[in-house]
């Protein structure tokens, strides 16, 4: 008969790598590196002599540092692990520890503890409300590659710190996949959490949430009175509630996270301050992507779209939210683009693209002290809606690119002439941009706006194509706004791929003297070019007769 025995070579060595984390200025364990090569091991389940039958007895008659190795099989117990040691299972999928729903699967109370290769399931639910693994008052542990399924919940820290909790699989556990409570400095990485209570983590601090799956369950990433937390690089999709929440938790940072198809916030933040939101995908969720509330708070460079239904949901939500900043977002096809309530305030919106929102581009109610400049607003189904509001439209020198403002750029300082009025005498732009604000020098043609008729340069009502009778003045703008040093060196004026004029001097314009008896149907192209060797292009169709 074969002795399993001689595995014992292919255990030698076990590695899991260590990683610090600078970012919030603390320490936090990934991995850890262990050896076993000057271990004694214990066998479980094997036909040679000196076999353990339970896993129980093995673990009691080892001593610190030792290794429990266990072979293939399904083993009915409760395993306590108050030593340290390794436990090692040959494989995940077919070595498995049932708990008969009696308790804890495995509960550990020692440092130091490895465990990797099993498979466990079916603690207790009530009253004991049992775990796959409990981990309470022990630190630098390391739990990974385990599969942890069908208990009341997958794995619970309990006033435990420095522990590596990485690449297990957490499937079908009602309570939570994963529950951290007054337990700090741990890594929870590479997990896949799948149809349960996702995360939580109370009174917890400096914790690191990184690389994980969280699907189909009634929680997502759930943080209360937890702060200096990292959640980066997450997938969270098919969750009831939020998909990230914070409550009364500073200081954290969520970053590059997909966040898509969930039945309630992307992210929410409740009474939780100095956090910040960026380079995230939050997309097509049931409600609002971003809600914010709190102080000091920074959005940035995050694509939000397809969020919300309701009149009230938006694609980011200030409710509550003081001095924060949204900035360099993509926010488009949302139910609102931004909205701001009455409780927000000295609240800064800038630089973002607000565009093709199904209610308005922006709505704010009876809100005051929130300033919006540089922002693009295209395509929306309106671009504001602000009952009883009085907001800051520019910062004095810009304020943002509309498209439907109707003002013209005689100087072509790229800034229009008139102010756009928005909505009532307490609101209006100043400054309006004449060409989207971006990182480059761009370039918009302002006459003719295309959907108008022009009987020459006399613009008549809104229609469905562009159409031109005699003689036109094409102007246009043409500018960087980001950088006042790079100057425009000339624009080409072109009709149908013709070159027609050079304009090197701004306000730049062409007047357009052309007959056009045979052929009606035009393309209007202009090119910027700037001194640092860049050029932009628009162009625009146009019916011209006479």
């Amino acid at each position: 008969m074969f002795h399993r025995i001689g595995l014992t070579f292919g255990i030698l060595f076990l590695f899991i790598g260590i990683g610090i984390i600078p970012s919030i200025g603390i320490n936090v364990l990934e991995k850890s590196t262990i050896s076993t090569l000057d271990r004694n091991t214990l066998y479980v389940g094997g036909s040679g002599p000196g076999n353990y039958t339970k896993i129980q007895d093995a673990i009691d008659n080892a001593s610190y540092n030792d290794t429990v190795f266990v072979f293939k099989g399904e083993y009915h117990e409760n395993i306590y692990i108050n030593t340290s040691i390794s436990l090692i299972g040959e494989d995940k999928s077919t070595t498995i520890v049932n708990a008969d729903d009696y308790r804890d699967v495995i509960n550990i109370s020692a440092d130091g503890v490895i465990l990797t290769g099993f498979s466990l399931t079916e603690s207790e639910w009530a009253p004991y409300f049992g775990a796959g693994v409990r981990i309470d008052s022990s630190d630098n542990n390391v739990i990974y590659d385990n599969i942890i399924v069908n208990n009341f919940g997958g794995l619970y820290l309990i006033n435990s710190s420095n522990n590596s909790i990485h690449d297990n699989s957490i499937i079908n556990n009602p309570s939570r996949g994963i529950k951290i409570e007054h337990s700090s400095y741990n890594s929870i990485i590479g997990n896949k959490v799948i149809n349960d209570g996702g995360l939580s983590a109370d009174y917890s601090h400096h914790n690191l949430i990184k690389n994980n799956e969280f699907r189909y369950g009634f929680g997502g990433v759930d943080f209360d009175d937890s702060g200096d937390t990292i959640i980066d690089n997450n997938f969270i999709t098919g969750i009831v509630w939020p998909a990230i929440e914070l409550v009364n938790s500073p200081q954290a940072k969520i970053t590059n996270n997909t966040i898509i198809d969930n039945g309630d916030y992307g992210i929410s933040l409740a009474s939780s301050s100095y956090i910040t939101i960026n380079d995230n995908i939050i997309k097509n969720n049931d409600r609002t992507g971003v809600v914010l509330r709190g102080r000091g708070n920074i959005v940035s460079g995050n694509i939000i779209e397809h969020n919300g239904y309701g009149y009230y949901e938006a694609g980011i939500f200030l409710s509550g939210a003081k001095d924060s900043i949204v900035t360099d977002n993509q926010i488009s096809n949302n139910s609102n683009g931004i909205y701001i309530s009455n409780d927000a305030f000295n609240n800064t919106i800038t630089k973002n693209t607000i565009s093709h929102n199904h209610i308005s581009g922006i709505a704010t109610y009876y809100s005051e002290n929130n300033t919006l400049y540089l922002n693009n607003f295209i395509d929306n189904e309106k671009n504001t809606d602000c009952a009883k509001s009085k907001i800051q439209w520019d910062n004095g020198v810009f304020g943002n690119f509309w498209d439907d403002y109707m003002g013209y750029d005689r100087d072509g300082d790229g800034i229009g002439d008139t102010p756009k009025e928005i909505e009532d005498d307490e609101n209006k732009d100043s400054y309006p941009l004449m060409v989207p604000y971006g990182p480059d020098t761009a370039i918009r043609i302002t006459t003719p706006l295309e959907g108008y008729l022009y009987l020459r340069n006399i613009r008549f009502l809104p229609i469905s194509s562009t159409i031109v009778f005699g003689n036109i003045k094409i102007k246009v703008s043409a500018t960087n706004y980001q950088n006042d040093d790079v100057e425009i060196e000339k624009v080409e004026f072109y009709v149908d791929g013709l070159h027609r004029r050079t304009d090197k001097r701004a306000p730049y314009s062409w007047r357009w003297r052309l007959s056009s008896h045979i052929k009606h149907n035009h393309t209007i192209s202009v090119i910027a070019y700037d001194d640092e060797g860049n050029t932009a292009i628009d162009e625009c169709q146009v019916w011209k007769f006479f």
